[in-house]
């Protein structure tokens, strides 16, 4: 009876450490599927930020194209009003070079009128 009783606690002992082998294993698989889900979550994390800082990037680049775009159009601007000016100039400068060649004509028609008169 003592042999029995000494085997059925020797089964009950193989049964209790077979258990705790299983859940030592369901332990582990637990931790290895945490660790996976916590290296998902970083890498997330990383991939978020990235995300984050391509897009602060673009919209950095698009003010600088639109300050670019702003400076072209002033210069551009600033262009077209000194042409206008030099245009205006040059029409003044050729008025009074004709003005100039008309009173040189006059005077010159002047002094043949003289010239002819004395003779």
């Amino acid at each position: 009876a003592a042999r029995v009783k000494a085997e059925q606690k020797a089964e009950e002992a193989r049964a209790a450490l077979n258990k705790a082998e299983k859940d030592a294993e369901e332990a582990r698989a637990a931790r290895v599927k945490a660790e996976k889900d916590a290296e998902e979550a970083r890498a997330a994390r990383v991939k978020d930020a990235q995300d984050a800082e391509s897009e602060r990037a673009a919209r950095v680049k698009a003010e600088k194209d639109a300050e670019s775009e702003r400076a072209a159009r002033v210069k551009a601007e600033k262009d077209a009003e000194e042409a206008l000016a030099a245009k205006e100039k040059a029409e003044k400068d050729a008025a009074k070079a004709l003005a100039d060649k008309d009173a040189e004509v006059q005077k010159l028609k002047d002094r043949i009128n003289v010239l002819e008169g004395d003779g």
